[in-house]
């Protein structure tokens, strides 16, 4: 009954499309850029989470004359990875990387995350940090659609501890990782 997979690499990516998984599906961690071509033949979307990155996949799209959809990690606090977002003095630099990255040739840009770094946890600083990275989530969305002209059709940002306990934050699509396996 799933509307979507997101998986952690292209090689599970594949495995699933092999075995007859026909619904979109993104890829969550890194693929060499020279997959373009992989991930467009078998309509894979990609996460791409710096400008360098989408450069690179932009390349070899267009050499292989094909277009990647991707998903924009935006890191609001979770501090692992993606489109550095945290600090005030830098949100217009990072709104413009972004811009950049969506505009790229080769790359569509079907949707924007970021990932809750404490939001399965219920203490007064852990539900205040979760709404930070909400709002902040909501500023960097709100600036590249306003300011930049660039519209992403899937906002999703609500892991398992959102998806529990934050409906506010569910927006397009939630990603329940380990809730599927019974932890929330």
């Amino acid at each position: 009954g799933a509307d979507w997979f997101a998986v952690s690499n292209l090689e599970e990516a594949l495995q699933l499309r092999l075995g007859g998984i026909s619904r979109p599906m993104l890829v969550l961690g890194y693929t060499p850029p020279e997959e373009a071509a992989t991930l467009a033949k078998h309509r894979i979307s990609q996460c791409v989470y710096s400008l360098e990155y989408a450069q690179e996949l932009s390349h070899y799209a267009v050499e292989a004359g094909a277009t990647v959809n991707i998903h924009v990690k935006i890191d609001t606090g979770m501090s692992r990875l993606g489109f550095y977002f945290q600090d005030i003095s830098r949100d217009e630099a990072t709104v413009q990387e972004v811009k950049a990255a969506c505009t790229l040739p080769g790359l569509y840009p079907e949707g924007i995350f970021t990932h809750f770094a404490v939001a399965d946890e219920q203490d007064q600083e852990s539900r205040a940090y979760t709404r930070r990275q909400f709002d902040l989530f909501c500023r960097v969305i709100r600036a590249v659609e306003e300011k930049r002209g660039v519209r992403f059709p899937l906002r999703h940002c609500a892991n398992t501890g959102a998806t529990a306990c934050y409906p506010e934050m569910h927006l397009d699509m939630v990603r329940p990782g380990l809730l599927l396996y019974g932890y929330g």
